[in-house]
């Protein structure tokens, strides 16, 4: 017993320390680093709520972040498809962002604006149907890292 109450407190510890030792280098990117531009507003992206009717349709999400990379995001279930309309590169460049450091260092970090097409399968059941998109973006900086933001998709039942 004292042998698990010793190894609990040297694990707190070190968390802690570890904790303590991020924070010294600056804010860590996390759920506020991914927006959704809705005219001319950014909107958090994390839990946005699309709706989507039981007829379907399609939708086209303009995401302003540190960049989404490769393919884009898959939705969670079958009958929401998911496409990243565009790449990361110079001409998606939306602006910079200044990442500020403890210790007074700034970096001016591009967020780029891509494009996420939305389409929802007619739903013929009478039950809603609803799931997570798990949208990441990557940060590029001197820590690196990546940001994350669920975007829920909603979709009206059948009448």
């Amino acid at each position: 017993m004292k042998r698990l109450l010793v190894l609990l407190l040297a694990g707190c510890a070190l968390l802690t320390s570890c904790k303590e030792e991020d924070s010294r280098l600056g804010t860590r990117p996390g759920h506020d680093d991914a927006f959704v531009l809705a005219g001319d507003r950014l909107v958090p992206a994390h839990r946005y709520v699309v709706d989507f009717p039981a007829a379907g349709g399609t939708v086209d999400l303009k995401i302003v972040s540190g960049g989404i990379p490769g393919d884009g995001p898959t939705a969670s279930s079958g009958c929401f498809g998911v496409e990243l309309l565009d790449k990361l590169g110079e001409e998606a460049i939306y602006d910079y962002t200044e990442w500020k450091w403890k210790d007074g260092t700034v970096e001016q970090l591009p967020r780029y604006l891509q494009t996420l097409r939305i389409a929802a399968q007619p739903n013929g059941q009478s039950a809603p149907k609803s799931t997570e998109l798990l949208v990441r973006s990557e940060v590029k900086n001197s820590l690196s890292g990546s940001a994350e933001a669920e975007i829920v998709l909603r979709q009206a039942g059948a009448e």
